[in-house]
């Protein structure tokens, strides 16, 4: 008959740093403080209207300067619309993008309710010209 022996030991003293997950989370917390106070020089918020999305980007017509109703046509990477739900075309979005000293960030926001569409039916307004021969050179008179 095989002896049995008892063996006693503090499970305190087998865990490591790294299967201390109390510890690991209370490190990350810490540290989630300096995050949420961290200073930007410029932020920004932009109302956009996704034009067309594929495997890889999602283009967005943004209203720049809504004084002005000066738009861009930007790409950006898929993974930042992973929040969004629904993500196709003519999907309202609002990009808040801040700047500082070696570093941007860019957060996009589902924009229904918040985005104006009105605006970006006066752009695509412009967009029903194109192909009918307005942007030919003029060369008599």
């Amino acid at each position: 008959m095989a002896e049995s022996v008892k063996v006693d030991f503090s499970l305190k003293e087998l865990s490591s740093p790294i299967e201390d997950s109390g510890k690991l989370f209370a490190d990350i917390f810490a540290k989630r403080e300096v995050l949420l106070n961290e200073k930007w020089d410029v932020s920004e918020n932009i109302q956009g209207k996704v034009v067309s999305v594929n495997k890889s980007d999602v283009y967005v017509d943004c209203l720049v300067d809504v004084e002005l109703k000066i738009f861009q046509h930007r790409a950006f990477p898929i993974n930042l619309f992973k929040n969004i739900r629904g993500l196709s075309k003519d999907r309202m979005v609002v990009i808040k993008t801040r700047l500082k000293a070696g570093a941007i960030r860019v957060d996009i926001y589902n924009g229904e309710g918040i985005v104006n569409g009105k605006l970006f039916r006066q752009k695509d307004r412009w967009d029903s010209l194109a192909g009918r021969g307005l942007d030919e050179k003029l060369i008599k008179w």
